[in-house]
């Protein structure tokens, strides 16, 4: 069973439809702005912009830092199955598709009978787990703007800001102007940036659940 956390706000759960597996409504439907699912960042591979290699006994950094976004996430995929149970997402690979129809998993006649040398070259390869990672990445990932923190790390950043104010005052250090005027400067640009300028990068996420919206594959 996929559903390894507490899901008793949740507008879906996991069913099939005729051999396809999806998610259906829950008893009591879904009604006009419901949160229809929630999953925790710790259960899906999320990958943010220009972020270090996670698993540097796996591949060296330089190799990470040379490849594509999709390149990265199997690579973290692949680092995940390859823990077995010990990884915290073996349930959700579990339920990944085993096999994926794409040319790159074709045999040299099949690939011969597509008689276009450029996509027989690109497809050319030999490492079949690999290539398993890169389709499930590239089938079900999801990509969106990057927030670089939480609202509980905002939060305590707002505590901090105000802490250090109170005692910049306490202690004389400054002036209560100019003592606001900086931890206001402070707040408004940590709320530009994460509101404005961090959306302009994009993170990718595998999501257990979430995938089974926007994406049809057999139940087997």
């Amino acid at each position: 069973m996929l559903l390894f956390w507490p899901t008793r706000e949740h507008k879906v759960s996991p069913a099939t439809f005729k051999g396809l597996r999806g998610m259906a409504a829950a008893e009591g439907g879904i009604k006009a702005d419901d949160l229809i699912i929630s999953i925790p960042r710790l259960a899906s591979i999320s990958l943010a912009p220009g972020a270090r290699c996670p698993c540097p006994a796996f591949v060296t950094p330089d190799y990470w830092r040379a490849q594509p976004w999709f390149v990265q996430m199997g690579i973290m995929l692949l680092h995940e199955q390859r823990l077995g149970a010990a990884s915290r997402l073996s349930r959700y690979i579990e339920q990944l598709p085993r096999s994926f129809d794409a040319p790159v998993l074709w045999t040299p006649q099949q690939l011969q009978q597509l008689q276009c040398p450029h996509t027989i070259h690109q497809a050319t390869v030999t490492s079949e787990q690999f290539l398993w990672a890169l389709c499930a990445v590239r089938r079900c990932t999801f990509s969106g703007p990057y927030i670089g923190s939480s609202l509980a790390d905002r939060l305590r950043l707002a505590v901090l800001v105000g802490g250090l104010s109170v005692a910049n005052m306490v202690l004389g250090l400054a002036d209560v102007q100019r003592t606001l005027s900086a931890a206001l400067a402070v707040l408004l640009f940590n709320l530009l940036y994460e509101l404005i300028l961090s959306r302009s990068l994009k993170q990718h996420a595998l999501c257990p659940l979430v995938d089974f919206i926007n994406h049809s594959s057999a139940s087997k």
